[in-house]
């Protein structure tokens, strides 16, 4: 979530965009093979088993936050009993993830190898349907393949001899949400099945897939081959509207929609205060906030964006944690040190200078001086003459990510408006995140985030614990929709503000 250069290098890669800086800036090289039977002697992956559970145990401040400790060990010992040191990468790959998944945490993130995922990107053969699920349905959005008689609407119900609900119970592994929020996953696997099947289900290049046709409602076998990832890729990046905050106005109707792709800039403390000088000398009634995809970003642009939206002094961060303490632990574990700094820090005092002062520290003195340090943190003051005095309605969705999901349950906590879209990926009661280092198992080279610190939203405690703020009004974008070019959530929003204005 939280800081400058980890955010930039790992966090918002691991999210949505990541996928094209690996298309095009980072391709991630590939060996000869992607289901390379893992060699080594010694135990190799009982080994990197360990030190995934020593650097869970030592360092991520949220492993027990969903998952009792007994319940952890429980699980450490049964996937244990499951390894064996003769299956290869793929299958390690997803014990390991499935073991992962239990510790409920979106920022605890997971990918395999560089060369397993180098290899989807790069050099195999990949499946060549872009696909939306409705519920657990899987159905076909775009077809890339060779059969152009596969129509749009039909539903996959096998592939390679595995139903759709074998594949889901291995697939949804590979991306990560807080508590029990389910909906996240497969937001995420709409975008990218075909990187999360080649990593977790199989490598395979030709697919054998049981249909069920839109039109006949009939079964049906077909066969198709995979296409180059590039083609996926280069689609994806077609439909993604905006990259950076946009503010479109309609003066003839008074309503405005702010778009806030990210929160990783902090820039956008300046863009904000022109917006909404902009919406004040517009007399603008009604805001529409579209957070959707928001990966998160810095910590004080949470604060900062309520300081146009709150009437009263308000506190965003009740308190923090953490379990980190030595530096040893780190073993394995990459830092970048600045980001145990605050980016005024890093302005004032210098690189080089802080890199020092971090070797000086203990690790949990570093931690400690992070929070307290922490602009975020303490009582904010509403901006009281470009404080937005109209209606709002706030959208969000599966892909809106630590910040992304944070606004919402603040937002929902103060009865600012009305909320529009699908269950956030970030728990109401707060995310663990901060200050995020990426490990890296040695054998099997299979890469995990660690989140340092718990953060709690200053938020009523939940009816549910670990489920995101729910919306007012359920509202997800339908394939039919997006066969017309449609928005199925700001159609729903703009009739609502028809409905409610008088005739």
């Amino acid at each position: 979530m939280k800081t400058s250069t980890t955010i930039f290098k790992i966090f918002r890669a691991l999210f949505f965009l990541f996928i094209l800086s690996l298309c095009f800036n980072c391709l991630e090289k590939a060996e000869s093979t992607s289901n390379q039977t893992l060699k080594s002697t010694g135990g190799p992956l009982y080994q990197d088993l360990l030190i995934y559970r020593q650097r869970m145990e030592a360092l991520n401040a949220g492993i027990y936050r969903y998952t009792s400790k007994d319940s952890m060990d429980i699980l450490f010992e049964k996937t244990l009993e499951q390894l064996d040191e003769n299956m290869d990468d793929r299958a390690f790959y997803r014990l390991i993830a499935k073991l992962n998944d239990h510790i409920h945490d979106a920022h605890t993130s997971i990918r395999p190898s560089k060369r397993i995922r180098g290899a989807a990107i790069n050099t195999k053969k990949i499946f060549p349907f872009d696909i939306r699920y409705e519920d657990d349905h899987l159905l076909i959005e775009k077809n890339f393949s060779n059969d152009s008689s596969i129509i749009i609407g039909s539903e996959i119900t096998s592939i390679n001899g595995r139903n759709i609900k074998e594949i889901n119970s291995v697939i949804l592994l590979g991306h990560t949400t807080d508590g029990h929020i389910k909906s996240p996953k497969y937001h995420v696997m709409s975008d990218f099945f075909w990187l999360y099947y080649h990593e977790l289900v199989d490598s395979l290049e030709t697919f054998q897939i049981t249909l069920k046709d839109k039109l006949s409602n009939k079964f049906r076998e077909v066969s198709v081959d995979g296409i180059s990832s590039k083609i996926l890729l280069e689609d994806y990046q077609k439909n993604i509207k905006y990259r950076e905050i946009n503010l479109e106005v309609n003066t003839e109707r008074s309503f405005a929609i702010l778009t806030i792709p990210h929160f990783l800039d902090l820039g956008l403390i300046e863009k904000f205060r022109s917006v909404f000088a902009q919406l004040k000398f517009e007399k603008i009634k009604t805001l529409i906030i579209d957070i959707r995809d928001n990966p998160g970003g810095w910590d004080e642009l949470n604060p900062e964006l309520f300081k146009y939206l709150m009437k009263e002094e308000f506190k965003f961060y009740n308190h923090f944690t953490y379990i980190a303490r030595n530096k040893e632990h780190l073993n394995h574990v990459t830092f970048d040190t600045l980001d145990f700094f605050s980016d005024k820090e890093q302005k004032a005092i210098g690189k080089d200078s802080l890199k020092e002062l971090f070797s000086k520290r203990t690790l949990s003195e570093s931690i400690e001086h992070y929070i307290n340090t922490n602009p975020a943190q303490g009582i904010h003051k509403p901006y009281d003459k470009l404080v937005f005095e109209g209606d709002i309605y706030l959208l969000f969705n599966g892909g809106s990510i630590s910040s992304g999901a944070e606004v919402p349950a603040f937002f929902k906590e103060h009865n600012l408006g009305i909320l529009v879209g699908d269950e956030p990926n970030g728990a109401v009661e707060g995310v663990t995140a901060g200050i995020m280092g990426e490990l890296v198992l040695p054998n099997s080279q299979i890469r995990v985030i660690v989140p340092l610190i718990s953060y709690y939203s200053n938020v009523s405690p939940p009816k549910q614990k670990g489920r995101g703020a729910m919306p007012d009004y359920y509202i997800k974008q339908t394939l039919d929709d997006a066969k017309k070019g449609k928005d199925t959530a700001l159609e729903f929003i703009f009739k609502h503000i028809t409905d409610k204005t008088p005739k």
